[in-house]
Protein backbone atom coordinates (compact mmCIF):
# COMPACT_ATOMS: atom_id res chain seq x y z
CA UNK A 1 0.00 0.00 0.00
CA UNK A 2 0.97 3.36 -0.62
CA UNK A 3 0.15 6.25 1.02
CA UNK A 4 -0.10 9.62 -0.96
CA UNK A 5 -0.28 12.78 1.04
CA UNK A 6 -1.60 15.72 -0.09
CA UNK A 7 -0.83 19.14 1.08
CA UNK A 8 -4.70 20.25 1.04
CA UNK A 9 -7.38 20.06 3.86
CA UNK A 10 -6.84 16.28 4.59
CA UNK A 11 -4.58 13.25 2.97
CA UNK A 12 -6.32 10.45 0.58
CA UNK A 13 -4.92 7.25 0.75
CA UNK A 14 -5.04 5.02 -2.47
CA UNK A 15 -3.71 1.95 -3.70
CA UNK A 16 -0.68 1.92 -5.38
CA UNK A 17 -1.07 0.44 -9.02
CA UNK A 18 1.24 0.06 -11.88
CA UNK A 19 2.12 3.15 -14.00
CA UNK A 20 0.63 1.23 -16.86
CA UNK A 21 -2.65 1.14 -15.03
CA UNK A 22 -2.97 4.90 -14.01
CA UNK A 23 -6.01 6.43 -15.42
CA UNK A 24 -6.46 10.05 -15.67
CA UNK A 25 -8.97 12.25 -14.87
CA UNK A 26 -11.62 12.71 -17.48
CA UNK A 27 -11.75 8.95 -18.62
CA UNK A 28 -15.18 7.70 -19.55
CA UNK A 29 -17.18 5.54 -16.13
CA UNK A 30 -20.31 4.36 -14.84
CA UNK A 31 -19.33 4.29 -11.32
CA UNK A 32 -17.07 5.16 -8.47
CA UNK A 33 -16.21 1.84 -8.01
CA UNK A 34 -14.22 2.52 -12.01
CA UNK A 35 -11.99 5.47 -10.34
CA UNK A 36 -11.10 4.28 -7.06
CA UNK A 37 -7.71 3.90 -7.87
CA UNK A 38 -7.23 6.61 -9.38
CA UNK A 39 -4.17 9.34 -8.64
CA UNK A 40 -2.22 12.03 -9.85
CA UNK A 41 -4.62 14.02 -9.61
CA UNK A 42 -6.89 12.03 -7.77
CA UNK A 43 -10.02 11.26 -9.19
CA UNK A 44 -12.75 8.83 -6.87
CA UNK A 45 -16.00 10.05 -8.26
CA UNK A 46 -17.94 9.08 -11.05
CA UNK A 47 -19.36 12.68 -12.43
CA UNK A 48 -21.46 13.12 -15.14
CA UNK A 49 -20.00 9.94 -16.48
CA UNK A 50 -16.07 10.84 -16.21
CA UNK A 51 -13.80 9.93 -13.37
CA UNK A 52 -13.42 13.54 -11.30
CA UNK A 53 -11.76 14.85 -8.36
CA UNK A 54 -13.46 14.26 -4.79
CA UNK A 55 -16.10 17.19 -4.14
CA UNK A 56 -14.57 17.09 -0.81
CA UNK A 57 -11.01 18.17 -1.91
CA UNK A 58 -9.68 21.55 -3.02
CA UNK A 59 -9.00 21.11 -6.95
CA UNK A 60 -7.09 24.27 -7.75
CA UNK A 61 -3.30 23.49 -8.84
CA UNK A 62 -3.81 20.08 -10.58
CA UNK A 63 -1.76 18.80 -13.50
CA UNK A 64 -3.69 19.12 -16.89
CA UNK A 65 -3.13 19.64 -20.54
CA UNK A 66 -6.60 20.68 -21.77
CA UNK A 67 -9.63 22.60 -19.84
CA UNK A 68 -11.79 18.78 -20.32
CA UNK A 69 -9.25 17.79 -17.38
CA UNK A 70 -10.71 19.87 -15.33
CA UNK A 71 -14.62 20.01 -16.29
CA UNK A 72 -15.87 18.64 -13.13
CA UNK A 73 -13.96 20.64 -10.80
CA UNK A 74 -15.81 22.25 -8.12
CA UNK A 75 -15.39 25.74 -8.08
CA UNK A 76 -14.20 28.02 -10.93
CA UNK A 77 -11.12 25.89 -11.07
CA UNK A 78 -12.32 24.71 -14.41
CA UNK A 79 -9.62 26.08 -17.16
CA UNK A 80 -6.40 24.77 -17.98
CA UNK A 81 -3.80 27.68 -17.75
CA UNK A 82 0.19 26.67 -17.87
CA UNK A 83 -0.48 23.00 -17.08
CA UNK A 84 -2.43 23.29 -13.70
CA UNK A 85 -6.47 23.80 -13.63
CA UNK A 86 -7.27 27.39 -12.60
CA UNK A 87 -9.52 29.58 -11.03
CA UNK A 88 -10.82 31.68 -13.55
CA UNK A 89 -10.55 34.51 -11.79
CA UNK A 90 -6.74 34.47 -12.14
CA UNK A 91 -7.40 34.90 -16.04
CA UNK A 92 -6.98 38.63 -16.58
CA UNK A 93 -6.81 41.13 -19.01
CA UNK A 94 -3.67 41.88 -18.10
CA UNK A 95 -2.21 38.44 -18.04
CA UNK A 96 -3.77 38.25 -21.53
CA UNK A 97 -3.86 41.25 -23.00
CA UNK A 98 -7.61 40.57 -23.76
CA UNK A 99 -10.98 42.74 -23.25
CA UNK A 100 -14.71 41.48 -22.89
CA UNK A 101 -17.10 44.03 -23.34
CA UNK A 102 -20.63 42.80 -21.47
CA UNK A 103 -23.69 44.91 -22.77
CA UNK A 104 -26.13 44.77 -20.12
CA UNK A 105 -29.71 46.67 -20.06
CA UNK A 106 -29.75 48.91 -16.37
CA UNK A 107 -31.21 46.75 -13.48
CA UNK A 108 -33.73 49.33 -13.20
CA UNK A 109 -35.48 48.99 -16.54
CA UNK A 110 -32.89 48.53 -19.96
CA UNK A 111 -32.88 52.48 -20.02
CA UNK A 112 -32.99 53.11 -16.58
CA UNK A 113 -35.67 53.85 -14.49
CA UNK A 114 -36.61 53.92 -10.17
CA UNK A 115 -34.21 52.68 -7.89
CA UNK A 116 -34.96 49.28 -6.32
CA UNK A 117 -32.13 48.07 -4.50
CA UNK A 118 -32.83 44.10 -5.00
CA UNK A 119 -32.43 44.49 -8.98
CA UNK A 120 -29.07 46.14 -8.46
CA UNK A 121 -28.40 43.24 -5.98
CA UNK A 122 -29.42 40.58 -8.72
CA UNK A 123 -27.48 42.42 -11.49
CA UNK A 124 -24.39 43.17 -9.92
CA UNK A 125 -24.19 39.35 -8.63
CA UNK A 126 -24.79 37.90 -11.89
CA UNK A 127 -21.96 40.62 -13.18
CA UNK A 128 -19.42 39.38 -10.58
CA UNK A 129 -19.85 35.37 -11.23
CA UNK A 130 -18.24 36.45 -14.72
CA UNK A 131 -15.92 38.58 -13.31
CA UNK A 132 -12.68 36.21 -14.98
CA UNK A 133 -14.32 36.75 -18.06
CA UNK A 134 -15.64 40.13 -17.78
CA UNK A 135 -13.48 43.71 -17.68
CA UNK A 136 -15.54 45.97 -19.05
CA UNK A 137 -19.87 47.11 -18.94
CA UNK A 138 -21.51 48.89 -21.42
CA UNK A 139 -25.44 49.60 -19.94
CA UNK A 140 -27.60 52.33 -21.57
CA UNK A 141 -26.96 55.39 -19.72
CA UNK A 142 -27.43 58.41 -22.20
CA UNK A 143 -29.65 59.44 -25.12
CA UNK A 144 -30.56 61.71 -27.54
CA UNK A 145 -33.04 65.12 -26.69
CA UNK A 146 -35.69 65.94 -29.23
CA UNK A 147 -33.50 68.63 -30.87
CA UNK A 148 -36.90 70.58 -30.64
CA UNK A 149 -36.82 71.11 -27.00
CA UNK A 150 -32.93 71.68 -26.18
CA UNK A 151 -32.73 75.33 -24.95
CA UNK A 152 -30.09 77.71 -26.27
CA UNK A 153 -26.80 76.54 -25.21
CA UNK A 154 -28.04 72.64 -24.68
CA UNK A 155 -26.24 70.16 -25.60
CA UNK A 156 -29.16 67.13 -25.99
CA UNK A 157 -27.20 64.74 -23.53
CA UNK A 158 -29.78 62.95 -21.57
CA UNK A 159 -28.78 60.68 -18.69
CA UNK A 160 -30.88 57.79 -18.05
CA UNK A 161 -32.57 57.85 -14.79
CA UNK A 162 -30.25 56.39 -12.08
CA UNK A 163 -27.53 55.32 -14.81
CA UNK A 164 -25.03 56.92 -12.17
CA UNK A 165 -25.78 54.56 -9.41
CA UNK A 166 -25.11 51.59 -11.77
CA UNK A 167 -21.86 53.25 -12.68
CA UNK A 168 -21.00 53.55 -9.20
CA UNK A 169 -21.62 49.91 -8.29
CA UNK A 170 -19.76 48.69 -11.23
CA UNK A 171 -17.02 50.81 -10.99
CA UNK A 172 -17.04 49.72 -7.05
CA UNK A 173 -16.76 46.26 -8.14
CA UNK A 174 -13.55 46.86 -10.14
CA UNK A 175 -15.15 47.15 -13.89
CA UNK A 176 -13.84 49.54 -16.26
CA UNK A 177 -17.29 51.27 -17.56
CA UNK A 178 -18.44 52.43 -21.36
CA UNK A 179 -21.64 53.34 -21.48
CA UNK A 180 -23.52 53.03 -24.00
CA UNK A 181 -24.77 56.37 -26.08
CA UNK A 182 -27.72 55.76 -28.12
CA UNK A 183 -31.69 56.25 -28.41
CA UNK A 184 -34.89 54.64 -27.40
CA UNK A 185 -36.71 52.20 -30.50
CA UNK A 186 -39.17 54.38 -31.90
CA UNK A 187 -37.26 57.47 -31.32
CA UNK A 188 -34.37 56.61 -33.71
CA UNK A 189 -34.81 58.99 -36.57
CA UNK A 190 -32.34 59.63 -39.21
CA UNK A 191 -33.34 63.51 -38.78
CA UNK A 192 -32.19 63.58 -35.14
CA UNK A 193 -28.91 61.70 -35.64
CA UNK A 194 -28.30 63.96 -38.21
CA UNK A 195 -28.76 67.06 -36.45
CA UNK A 196 -26.09 65.50 -33.40
CA UNK A 197 -24.00 64.78 -35.77
CA UNK A 198 -23.55 68.25 -37.35
CA UNK A 199 -25.46 71.53 -36.33
CA UNK A 200 -25.58 70.17 -32.97
CA UNK A 201 -22.04 67.88 -32.78
CA UNK A 202 -20.26 70.24 -30.72
CA UNK A 203 -21.69 70.91 -27.73
CA UNK A 204 -23.10 67.52 -27.47
CA UNK A 205 -19.34 65.93 -27.96
CA UNK A 206 -17.99 68.57 -25.45
CA UNK A 207 -21.22 67.70 -23.06
CA UNK A 208 -19.91 63.90 -23.38
CA UNK A 209 -16.42 64.55 -22.52
CA UNK A 210 -17.77 66.69 -19.23
CA UNK A 211 -19.61 63.59 -18.85
CA UNK A 212 -16.79 61.20 -18.60
CA UNK A 213 -14.70 63.59 -16.64
CA UNK A 214 -17.17 63.58 -14.15
CA UNK A 215 -18.34 60.24 -13.79
CA UNK A 216 -14.89 58.90 -14.24
CA UNK A 217 -16.07 56.38 -17.19
CA UNK A 218 -13.21 54.66 -19.61
CA UNK A 219 -15.10 55.74 -22.39
CA UNK A 220 -18.71 56.00 -24.41
CA UNK A 221 -20.21 53.66 -26.84
CA UNK A 222 -21.88 55.21 -29.40
CA UNK A 223 -24.58 53.18 -30.60
CA UNK A 224 -26.36 54.76 -33.67
CA UNK A 225 -28.84 52.93 -35.36
CA UNK A 226 -31.52 54.57 -36.72
CA UNK A 227 -34.97 53.09 -37.87
CA UNK A 228 -35.34 51.44 -41.09
CA UNK A 229 -38.84 53.49 -41.83
CA UNK A 230 -36.65 56.56 -41.06
CA UNK A 231 -33.96 55.83 -43.74
CA UNK A 232 -36.80 55.40 -45.92
CA UNK A 233 -38.43 58.82 -45.41
CA UNK A 234 -35.25 60.74 -45.58
CA UNK A 235 -33.25 58.73 -48.27
CA UNK A 236 -30.25 57.74 -45.65
CA UNK A 237 -27.13 57.06 -47.55
CA UNK A 238 -23.09 56.65 -47.11
CA UNK A 239 -23.06 60.33 -46.53
CA UNK A 240 -24.85 59.69 -43.44
CA UNK A 241 -22.40 57.28 -42.35
CA UNK A 242 -19.57 60.21 -43.55
CA UNK A 243 -20.76 62.43 -41.32
CA UNK A 244 -20.71 60.11 -38.40
CA UNK A 245 -17.58 59.04 -39.37
CA UNK A 246 -16.57 62.69 -38.39
CA UNK A 247 -18.63 62.33 -35.20
CA UNK A 248 -16.38 59.99 -34.02
CA UNK A 249 -13.51 61.39 -34.68
CA UNK A 250 -14.03 64.81 -33.05
CA UNK A 251 -15.48 62.76 -29.96
CA UNK A 252 -12.36 60.37 -29.85
CA UNK A 253 -10.69 63.49 -30.04
CA UNK A 254 -12.21 64.93 -27.12
CA UNK A 255 -12.04 62.03 -24.97
CA UNK A 256 -8.72 60.66 -25.20
CA UNK A 257 -7.81 64.09 -24.24
CA UNK A 258 -8.93 63.38 -20.58
CA UNK A 259 -7.40 59.52 -21.06
CA UNK A 260 -10.49 58.11 -22.30
CA UNK A 261 -11.95 56.51 -25.52
CA UNK A 262 -14.79 56.52 -27.96
CA UNK A 263 -16.39 53.17 -29.05
CA UNK A 264 -18.57 52.29 -31.80
CA UNK A 265 -20.72 49.41 -32.71
CA UNK A 266 -21.08 48.30 -37.32
CA UNK A 267 -22.48 46.73 -39.48
CA UNK A 268 -26.52 46.48 -39.64
CA UNK A 269 -27.06 49.96 -39.90
CA UNK A 270 -27.27 52.63 -42.59
CA UNK A 271 -24.68 55.00 -40.38
CA UNK A 272 -22.91 51.85 -38.74
CA UNK A 273 -21.31 51.13 -42.33
CA UNK A 274 -18.14 49.50 -41.18
CA UNK A 275 -15.16 50.30 -44.33
CA UNK A 276 -16.43 53.98 -43.95
CA UNK A 277 -16.24 54.35 -39.76
CA UNK A 278 -12.68 52.55 -39.37
CA UNK A 279 -12.01 55.88 -41.49
CA UNK A 280 -12.24 57.32 -38.59
CA UNK A 281 -9.40 57.65 -35.10
CA UNK A 282 -12.24 55.84 -32.68
CA UNK A 283 -10.47 53.69 -30.92
CA UNK A 284 -12.92 50.57 -31.01
CA UNK A 285 -15.24 49.14 -33.55
CA UNK A 286 -17.61 46.55 -32.77
CA UNK A 287 -18.50 44.62 -35.83
CA UNK A 288 -22.07 43.16 -35.61
CA UNK A 289 -21.63 41.35 -38.61
CA UNK A 290 -20.66 38.23 -36.62
CA UNK A 291 -24.11 37.95 -35.08
CA UNK A 292 -25.33 35.63 -36.95
CA UNK A 293 -25.42 32.31 -38.99
CA UNK A 294 -21.38 30.60 -39.02
CA UNK A 295 -20.78 30.94 -42.97
CA UNK A 296 -21.14 34.79 -42.26
CA UNK A 297 -19.36 34.80 -39.56
CA UNK A 298 -17.02 32.55 -41.47
CA UNK A 299 -16.70 35.99 -43.82
CA UNK A 300 -17.51 38.90 -41.39
CA UNK A 301 -14.44 37.85 -39.02
CA UNK A 302 -11.37 37.66 -41.17
CA UNK A 303 -12.87 40.77 -43.74
CA UNK A 304 -13.48 42.83 -40.72
CA UNK A 305 -10.22 42.06 -38.71
CA UNK A 306 -8.19 42.57 -41.34
CA UNK A 307 -9.73 46.51 -42.37
CA UNK A 308 -10.06 47.15 -38.71
CA UNK A 309 -6.87 46.39 -37.29
CA UNK A 310 -6.48 43.53 -34.46
CA UNK A 311 -5.87 46.14 -32.36
CA UNK A 312 -9.69 47.92 -32.78
CA UNK A 313 -11.50 45.08 -33.87
CA UNK A 314 -14.15 43.97 -31.64
CA UNK A 315 -15.53 40.74 -32.05
CA UNK A 316 -19.41 41.05 -31.43
CA UNK A 317 -21.23 38.22 -30.06
CA UNK A 318 -24.94 37.91 -30.13
CA UNK A 319 -26.31 34.35 -28.57
CA UNK A 320 -29.80 36.05 -28.69
CA UNK A 321 -29.47 36.69 -32.75
CA UNK A 322 -28.63 32.95 -33.47
CA UNK A 323 -29.45 29.91 -32.01
CA UNK A 324 -26.41 27.92 -32.08
CA UNK A 325 -25.08 24.31 -31.17
CA UNK A 326 -21.87 23.46 -28.89
CA UNK A 327 -20.21 23.00 -32.02
CA UNK A 328 -20.85 25.63 -33.83
CA UNK A 329 -19.99 27.98 -30.65
CA UNK A 330 -16.49 26.30 -30.77
CA UNK A 331 -15.70 26.74 -34.28
CA UNK A 332 -16.40 30.02 -33.60
CA UNK A 333 -13.91 30.46 -30.88
CA UNK A 334 -11.73 28.67 -32.84
CA UNK A 335 -11.66 30.77 -35.45
CA UNK A 336 -11.16 33.71 -33.05
CA UNK A 337 -8.31 32.22 -31.99
CA UNK A 338 -6.94 31.71 -35.37
CA UNK A 339 -7.32 35.18 -36.42
CA UNK A 340 -5.96 36.31 -33.31
CA UNK A 341 -9.00 38.24 -31.64
CA UNK A 342 -8.27 40.52 -28.79
CA UNK A 343 -11.33 42.06 -28.42
CA UNK A 344 -15.05 40.79 -27.74
CA UNK A 345 -18.03 42.62 -27.04
CA UNK A 346 -21.16 40.40 -26.06
CA UNK A 347 -24.67 41.29 -26.45
CA UNK A 348 -26.70 41.12 -23.94
CA UNK A 349 -26.88 40.70 -20.13
CA UNK A 350 -25.09 38.38 -17.81
CA UNK A 351 -27.11 35.59 -18.27
CA UNK A 352 -24.69 33.66 -20.88
CA UNK A 353 -25.50 30.25 -21.96
CA UNK A 354 -23.46 27.69 -20.68
CA UNK A 355 -21.83 26.74 -24.52
CA UNK A 356 -20.77 29.99 -24.62
CA UNK A 357 -19.79 31.07 -21.33
CA UNK A 358 -16.98 28.01 -21.87
CA UNK A 359 -15.61 28.70 -25.05
CA UNK A 360 -15.56 32.90 -24.09
CA UNK A 361 -13.40 31.93 -21.03
CA UNK A 362 -11.36 29.31 -23.68
CA UNK A 363 -10.98 32.72 -25.21
CA UNK A 364 -9.95 34.77 -22.85
CA UNK A 365 -7.34 32.32 -20.83
CA UNK A 366 -5.21 31.66 -24.11
CA UNK A 367 -2.13 33.22 -24.81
Amino acid sequence: MLTLLLMFSHSVRVDAIEATKLMQCGWPCDSDDQCNNMFNPPCPSCVNGHCASSFEIPQCGFPCQQDWQCNNLIGSCSTCVNGTCSDSLSVNPSVTNKSFMLFAGSPFGFWGGPYNESALRDFMSKINDIHDLVDTVSVPSYFLQDPTKIRPGGSGLVRAQNADVVTAALQKGGFRVVPLVGDFYGQNNIERYRYYMSEGRDNFIEACADEVGRMKLDGLNFDFEPSAASCAAHSCGEADARLFAGFLDMAEGNLSAIGAHASVDTGQSVLAKTQILNQSTVSMLVTMNTYYDLDAYKIALPRDIRNDGPHRFSLGVCPGCYNSTASDVRARIDLALEYGVRNIAYWAGGDIPGIWLRELRRWKASQ
